[in-house]
């Protein structure tokens, strides 16, 4: 049981175990005749459905319809840490543009597009189902609130299950978790053990291997110099959204199968068609993965930035 249904629960054991006992007296004051019985019943089931959750489904039901209205312009949140409480700084795995980078970049291709859209710094423990795009610009990292049950990850899952729109823009996201107890990143990964040690698989990735993709390291792909040069070639749908790129550092990409859309044209690698930018359905959700790394000697990757947040702005004003 997760501490939200724990704690649920037990608000509705002491709620009735303290009604048990002071609602006698509390009856007493409450006019004689249908108004009493009416307020009774009415506590009575504001109680049961608070109890099975049912006014906080109602409420995500609500704010979700009211997203997908699309009555003002989208709103997207790029994550900033943990919470309130923990809102230090979560180490970057594989990416150093921060998240207030992403809102002005997010800000100036909308302008230049002349589309408007509301960007906003949020924590990882603050309600995503408001926002149209949540972004993590941490790269193969992300903040987790609790490595008991993971519920930034499973709130997540639930937010693109549900048709929200979620953004990773370096490595493989849910890699590594930060723990905000630890203050440090922690393995999401499970170990492998093997006769050549310690292994950890990217297919075992959470977030890969809930998606069912297939991660592959090309970094020492061929011959040197590596990484890999990878030719970059918009697929037609979103060749508006290239950047002034021709090619990138290859580090990570996927193989193009089942639900993955390429958004950089697949390049064959062995036996594989293989792409390191690409879509992911997700039930009624969408995700956006960028695989390449965006710091460091990787610094000819940067115009990935403008074309990330391109791809942003087109699949919500013309979706």
């Amino acid at each position: 049981m997760d501490s939200t249904s724990l704690l649920r629960n037990l608000a509705l054991v002491l709620g009735a175990t303290i009604l048990s006992v002071i609602g006698p007296d509390l009856v007493c004051f409450l006019p004689e005749g249908l108004k009493r019985n009416i307020g009774l019943t009415l506590i009575a089931v504001t109680l049961l459905l608070i109890g099975f959750g049912l006014i906080e489904k109602a409420l995500r039901s609500i704010r979700i319809w009211v997203r997908n209205r699309c009555w003002d312009c989208p709103r997207i949140g790029i994550l900033r840490g943990v919470s309130r409480r923990h809102n230090e700084d979560i180490p970057m795995v594989w990416s150093d543009i921060t998240p207030g980078e992403w809102v002005a970049e997010l800000q100036a291709v909308a302008k230049a597009a002349g589309k408007k859209v509301k960007t906003k710094l949020i924590y990882a423990t603050q309600c995503f189902d408001s926002y149209n795009a949540i972004i993590n610009p941490f790269g193969g990292s992300y903040p987790e609130a609790s490595f008991d049950g993971f519920p930034v990850y499973n709130k997540l899952l639930e937010y693109i299950r549900r048709g929200g729109f979620f953004v990773n823009v370096a490595d493989i996201p849910t890699y590594w978790g930060y723990n905000p107890r630890l203050k440090r990143l922690v393995d999401r990964t499970p170990a492998v053990y093997t006769l050549g040690g310690e292994q950890r698989l990217f297919h075992r990735v959470p977030l890969m291997q809930e998606f069912a993709l297939r991660v592959r390291n090309v970094e020492k792909l061929g011959s040197p110099p590596w990484p890999p040069v990878w030719p970059v070639q918009m697929a037609p749908r979103y060749r508006d959204c290239g950047a002034s790129i021709a090619t990138l550092l290859a580090s990570r990409a996927v193989i193009v199968e089942g639900n993955v859309e390429a958004v950089i044209e697949p390049t064959k690698v062995g036996e594989d068609h293989m792409t390191p930018l690409f879509f992911c359905p997700y039930g009624d959700g969408r995700c956006l993965i960028s695989l390449s790394f965006l710091n460091g000697g990787y610094s000819s990757n940067s115009p990935l930035k403008s074309m990330i947040s391109k791809l942003v702005i087109h699949q919500l004003t013309n979706s």
